[in-house]
C-alpha cells in the first residue's frame, strides 16, 4: 500500500523521456491524456498526411518520356549492378574456375546398385526366356533337324547315310500306300467333320436359348473334349468290337450275318467308326465355340424375323448363319487341319497291342500320320529319311490350308455386314423396327421435356 503513491509520479517521468527522445519524436505521436479521442484520430491522420508528402517530395519523379534509368544499384555490400560485361566476366571466371580446378573423383557403384540396375535392364528378356527355349528345343531345332534328315538316306539304326537330294521325296509319291493313307485321311476327316459341324451348331443354337441350368449344360458338353484321345480309342473299340455292345445287338437285327466284327475288315465302316470318336471329342467343343458366336449376334435381327413371320428354322438359316459365317469358316479349316492329323484314333482303334495300331490288316484306316510313324518307327520299316519327307509333304498340306484361311478371312473381312446380308423381308423388317424404336424414343424425349 506503501508504493501506490509513487505510481503517477514514475508514469510521468516515463512520458516525458519518451517525448523528449529523437526516435520517439518521428515514430510516434504526441499522446495526451487530457485530449479528447476525436482530437487524438485528427492527430493520427495528419501525422500519416506528413509522412506520405514527406516520402513522396523525398522521391524523385519518373519521367516516362525521358531515357530509361541505368541498373539500380545493389545496395551497400552487394556488388555492383548487373550489367552485360559483368555477365561475361562472370562466365569467362567460371570457366577459368572449372579448368584449374582438380578433377573429381568418380563416384564407386556398389553391388546392390549393379544388380539392381542389370534386373531392371534383363529381367524383361528372363520373363519371356521361357517360351523362346521351348519353341527352340521342340519347335526350331526339330524343323531344321528334320530339313537334313529328309535330304539324307538315313535310317534308325544305321544313322545318317549318303546325300540323296530329292529322292525321298520322289520314293514317297510313287508309294501306294502314301495315296491310299491321303484318301483315308480325307475320308476319315468327311465322316466325322460333318456330322461333328451339323450336331455342333444344333447344340450351340439349343444352349442359346433360355434354359434352366445354362452352366450346366455348357459344362456338360465339354466333357468329352477332356477324356484321353487314347482312352476314348480303347473305349469304342471294345464298342465296335466282336463282343462289344453294338455288333451283338446288329447281328440279332439280322443287319450281320456273321459274328466277327465288319467294323476291322470293312474300309468304309472303319472310317465311320473312327469318324465316330472325332464327333464325340471334338463336337462338345465346337459347339461351344458356335455359341460363343451366335451370342453376339444382335438380338434385333430375331426381333425384326419375328415380326415378318419367319420361325425357328428360317431364323436360324436367314439370321444365325449369316451373323456367324467367319467363325464357322474358321471352325471348318481347323476341323480339316486336326482331320490331317488324326494318330491316336486309328493307333489305338484295334488295341495297338502286338500285330495291332498298323492301320489294319489291309491299311483299311491307314492315315498319313500313322503312315509317318510306321515308315520311321515300325517293325517292319527303318526309313526315317522317308518319313521326314512324309512330314514336309505333310507341312506343304497344312501351309496350302493356312493360305486358303487367309483367302477366306479376306473375303469375309471385305463382305458387308450381316444385316445386308439377310432377305430384302428382314432387311425391310428390321429397318422398320429401328425406325419404331427411335421414333418411340423421341416421343418419351418430348413427353420428358413436358413434363
Amino acid at each position: 500500500m506503501a508504493i501506490s503513491p509513487l505510481r503517477p509520479a514514475i508514469r510521468r517521468l516515463v512520458v516525458s523521456a519518451v517525448r523528449t527522445s529523437p526516435a520517439s519524436s518521428r515514430s510516434l505521436p504526441t499522446v495526451s491524456r487530457s485530449s479528447s479521442p476525436a482530437e487524438r484520430h485528427r492527430r493520427r491522420l495528419g501525422s500519416r498526411s506528413s509522412v506520405t508528402s514527406t516520402r513522396s517530395a523525398s522521391r524523385p519523379r519518373t519521367d516516362l518520356t525521358g531515357p530509361r534509368p541505368g541498373p539500380r544499384s545493389r545496395g551497400p555490400g552487394r556488388g555492383p549492378p548487373f550489367t552485360p560485361q559483368n555477365s561475361r566476366k562472370a562466365r569467362a571466371l567460371a570457366t577459368d574456375t572449372l579448368a584449374t580446378a582438380a578433377p573429381r573423383t568418380a563416384r564407386r557403384v556398389g553391388w546392390g546398385q549393379r544388380l539392381s540396375r542389370w534386373d531392371i535392364k534383363v529381367s524383361p528378356y528372363l520373363y519371356i526366356s521361357p517360351f523362346f527355349i521351348v519353341f527352340a528345343v521342340f519347335g526350331a531345332f526339330p524343323l531344321v533337324f528334320n530339313v537334313v534328315v529328309a535330304l539324307h538316306d538315313w535310317h534308325r539304326r544305321s544313322g545318317m547315310g549318303d546325300f540323296v537330294g530329292l529322292d525321298n521325296f520322289a520314293w514317297v509319291l510313287r508309294q501306294p500306300l502314301f495315296w491310299r493313307s491321303l484318301e483315308n485321311t480325307f475320308s476319315i476327316f468327311l465322316w466325322g467333320g460333318i456330322p461333328q459341324l451339323v450336331l455342333a451348331l444344333v447344340i450351340a443354337s439349343i444352349l442359346d436359348q433360355n434354359l434352366r441350368a445354362r452352366t450346366f449344360w455348357r459344362m456338360s458338353v465339354l466333357i468329352p473334349f477332356v477324356v484321353m484321345p487314347v482312352a476314348t480309342s480303347m473305349i469304342f473299340g471294345q464298342v465296335y468290337g466282336q463282343f462289344g455292345l453294338l455288333v451283338p445287338n446288329l447281328h440279332d437285327l439280322g443287319l450281320f450275318t456273321e459274328y466277327s466284327s465288319p467294323f476291322f475288315q470293312d474300309r468304309q465302316l472303319s472310317h465311320i467308326a473312327i469318324g465316330s470318336m472325332v464327333i464325340f471329342r471334338w463336337t462338345g467343343y465346337n459347339a461351344l465355340i458356335f455359341l460363343a458366336a451366335m451370342q453376339a449376334v444382335p438380338r434385333d435381327l430375331y426381333e425384326a424375323a419375328t415380326v415378318d413371320g419367319a420361325g425357328r428354322v428360317r431364323q436360324f438359316f436367314s439370321v444365325t448363319i449369316p451373323g456367324i459365317r467367319p467363325t464357322l469358316i474358321f471352325v471348318i479349316l481347323t476341323m480339316t487341319i486336326g482331320g490331317l492329323e488324326i494318330f491316336d484314333e486309328a493307333r489305338m482303334f484295334d488295341g495297338g497291342g502286338t500285330g495291332g495300331g498298323t492301320g489294319g490288316a489291309d491299311n483299311q484306316w491307314t492315315t498319313v500320320v500313322l503312315y509317318l510313324y510306321n515308315l520311321g518307327f515300325g517293325d517292319w520299316q527303318d526309313r526315317l529319311g522317308q518319313a521326314a519327307a512324309v512330314g514336309w509333304i505333310f507341312a506343304v498340306i497344312i501351309l496350302a490350308l493356312s493360305l486358303l484361311n487367309i483367302l477366306f478371312t479376306r473375303v469375309i473381312a471385305s463382305s458387308d455386314s450381316g444385316t445386308k446380308r439377310l432377305p430384302r423381308s428382314l432387311r425391310k423388317a428390321s429397318t422398320l423396327r429401328s425406325e419404331a424404336k427411335q421414333s418411340a424414343q423421341a416421343t418419351d424425349a418430348v413427353e420428358g421435356d413436358h413434363r
